[in-house]
């Protein structure tokens, strides 16, 4: 007799509260109503401790579900923070061909509701299938996800308008990212887990994480999850499953060599976004090559370790989220990155990769070769914070993705005090605008080189803050040379013609001003 009909047999599961991957022994991955009808199941029979409800509505007409769980029940991001627990938010499902996470939440929702120690100390915030639209787009895996080992049938990478949603965070024009940052991120959680399949590399590791890759987090955060966190979690893999971590990337082989480098710095990434609003951003992948439900299996148990770490150290995580919100008045943050080493390891590939084959199918021998460990980012161009930025109320998108972030606007109404001596007000002179050539996500990225220069006309038009807890996400925002911000998508309306004003000034200082909130 197999697991399943034993757990049934045992009552210790409903044929509701299993997944559609154990009811068919992993053969297939749920559709958008089984998960929905999992969590209505689940909520139903656990309705103390968990609820249903919705960040929003999917491109084609789909409510994307979130269960929050919690004891006691908390209604509002006020109650969440006043409870002093750890608030952690689990996404799954976000690329819909890569169905592993969105099986393991459904699993680790049945074990949360049941775990009242756990439940003392964090509170959850789950959604199981982020990407409802592109979930039912199912096909073989020959077209939607080639060579993952299993199941046949999945959906596919993109959402309903045909965007990847991690690679929306900044610009935030989908209404999966719209309702996170409406009813999810407006809830400040202090971890964030991001659950994948890994394609690439024929690495000898099943589970691959990543962590803050944006290094305008605070350095704090930085320090412990790749000094500290993600250590002990890989030491404690191994420990009690035998199961070998490594960080998330791939192996590059050039001149006769090897390294190993990790994924891309930018703010648009769910981890990296995460971490720059002072979340501890873990990103779990699973490798393609592994069967269905050893994936599967992998994802909860790596899940379940980081829960652990977190939770045993939740004073230390609550306090580097609370450090990351300080002000970052004159700070130097960066614009541009470059990725730098943390030394040379002994990696696991499979054998032969070094002659630059890429096989299929499961993992063969492997060898450990020593290379470069590619695992983070450094700034390489800089710019210093200002007091605030001041952007035209001529820019309704703009003013309206802001508000949605979370960021505090204000009208500005003239000056509290006298002139003073030193002109505070800066404007970007634009030298340069590179156009990308081709379009990404629907837009021809833009980058511009310039100097910020004293600007003399009165300081008008809607403050943005410096010295607000989300800060460096304005920074990346704002700042005309980031490469993420409303600049290189677009948002702000205008052509950005060299030898020009950028239509966003700064306050270089302090200075008193006369505001009223923006509502």
């Amino acid at each position: 007799m197999g697991l399943i009909p034993l757990l049934l047999m045992s009552g210790l599961f409903d044929d509701q509260l299993l997944s559609k991957a154990e009811k068919t022994k992993f053969a297939e991955t749920s559709t958008y109503e089984d998960v929905v009808g999992f969590c209505k199941a689940l909520t139903t029979k656990y309705p103390k401790v968990s609820r249903l409800g919705y960040s929003g509505t999917s491109a084609k007409g789909r409510q994307i579900p979130m269960v929050t769980i919690s004891e006691p029940m908390v209604s509002s991001a006020q109650e969440a923070a006043k409870s002093g627990k750890l608030i952690i938010y689990v996404q799954a499902n976000i690329h819909a061909g890569e169905v592993e996470g969105k099986e393991a939440a459904q699993h680790l929702m049945r074990e949360w509701v049941k775990d009242r120690g756990l439940l003392k100390k964090a509170i959850f915030i789950v959604q199981p299938i982020y990407n409802c639209d592109g979930n039912e787009e199912f096909a073989p895996q020959a077209k939607n996800r080639p060579g993952q080992n299993g199941p046949e049938i999945v959906g596919q990478r993109a959402n309903g308008q045909g965007y990847d949603l991690n690679r929306d965070c900044t610009k935030a024009e989908t209404p999966e990212m719209q309702g996170a940052l409406r009813n999810i991120y407006s809830w400040n959680p202090d971890v964030v887990f991001d659950l994948h399949t890994t394609d690439g590399t024929r690495h000898g590791y099943p589970m691959t994480y990543g962590g803050p890759g944006n290094p305008n987090a605070h350095p704090d955060l930085l320090s412990y999850a790749f000094s500290e966190f993600f250590p002990a979690v890989r030491q404690e893999a191994r420990k009690k499953y035998k199961l070998e971590l490594q960080d998330y990337g791939n192996g590059f082989f050039e001149n006769g060599k090897w390294r190993f480098e990790t994924f891309a710095a930018d703010a648009r990434y769910v981890t990296n976004y995460a971490g720059l609003r002072g979340a501890l951003p873990i990103l779990s992948e699973a490798m393609v090559y592994e069967p269905f439900d050893i994936r599967v299996r992998d994802t909860e148990r790596f899940v379940k370790l980081c829960v652990s770490k977190v939770v045993k150290d939740a004073k230390k995580v609550k306090a580097f989220h609370a450090a990351s919100e300080a002000s970052i008045v004159g700070a130097k943050l960066a614009t541009r990155f470059q990725m730098t080493s943390r030394g040379e390891e002994d990696v696991l590939l499979e054998k032969g990769l070094s002659a630059g084959s890429r096989n299929k199918g499961p993992i063969r021998d492997i060898e450990a070769i020593k290379m470069p460990m590619f695992d983070r980012f450094t700034g390489s161009a800089f710019a210093e914070v200002p007091f605030g930025y001041v952007i035209p109320d001529s820019e309704p998108k703009l003013i309206e993705l802001l508000k949605l972030h979370g960021l505090k606007l204000e009208v500005i109404e003239g000056l509290d005090q006298e002139a003073p001596k030193e002109n505070p007000l800066q404007a970007f002179r634009i030298s340069k605008r590179t156009e990308a050539r081709t379009a990404f996500q629907g837009h021809k990225l833009v980058s511009l080189e310039g100097q910020w220069k004293t600007w003399n006309r009165p300081i008008q038009g809607i403050l943005v803050r410096c010295d607000q807890p989300l800060a460096r996400v304005a920074f990346e925002l704002l700042e005309p040379t980031t490469l993420d911000g409303t600049t290189a998508w677009g948002t702000i309306q205008d052509s950005f013609t060299e030898d020009t004003w950028h239509p966003v000034a700064r306050v270089i200082r302090p200075v008193k001003l006369k505001t009223r909130p923006l509502p």
